[in-house]
């Protein structure tokens, strides 16, 4: 579940999120450190993003979102990227206005996301792939180029 530190989040039927204060203390004390597979894609991997990269940008970690989700004041951020900040601050990172909604992006931002290409994670090891942005988690778990786990043994002294 994501959502603002201390709140209680439900879907409604129209799939907006509806918040309620909440006595979770521990949540909103905790500190999160988030691998780059949680923020936003870099812009580079892109293959067809144009003149909409600025458009489709998080303006926390600057990356393409990432499970895009939109404040009370319309703002979209990187689902990650807005939990994090949530946990320092309860205002928006862009106007200041205080946090107390996150909705679904709009569908024309789930839209121009979901018909962007990307280069495979793995590019770096010989994949020559490029995979639409929905599909790109799907190819990354079979991917011939995904590198193979290593495994360092330690022998214990006798």
């Amino acid at each position: 579940m994501f959502g603002l530190p201390g709140y209680i989040y439900k879907y409604s039927a129209r799939e907006n999120m509806d918040t309620t204060r909440d006595n979770i203390e521990s949540t909103s004390k905790s500190s999160t450190k988030f691998s780059c597979s949680d923020v936003g894609y870099e812009p580079n991997r892109f293959v067809n993003l144009g003149d909409f990269s600025e458009d489709l940008s998080c303006p926390i970690c600057f990356g393409i979102f990432r499970q895009p989700i939109t404040t009370n004041c319309r703002h979209v951020f990187c689902k990650n990227c807005i939990n994090t900040w949530s946990m320092k601050s309860l205002t928006c990172p862009v106007d200041r206005r205080r946090l107390t909604k996150l909705c679904k992006p709009p569908i024309l931002i789930e839209n121009m996301l979901n018909k962007l290409l990307i280069k495979c994670d793995y590019e770096q090891f010989g994949c020559e792939e490029i995979i639409e942005l929905p599909l790109l988690e799907q190819h990354i778990k079979c991917c011939h180029f995904k590198p193979k786990e290593t495994y360092l043994l330690v022998q214990s002294c006798k």
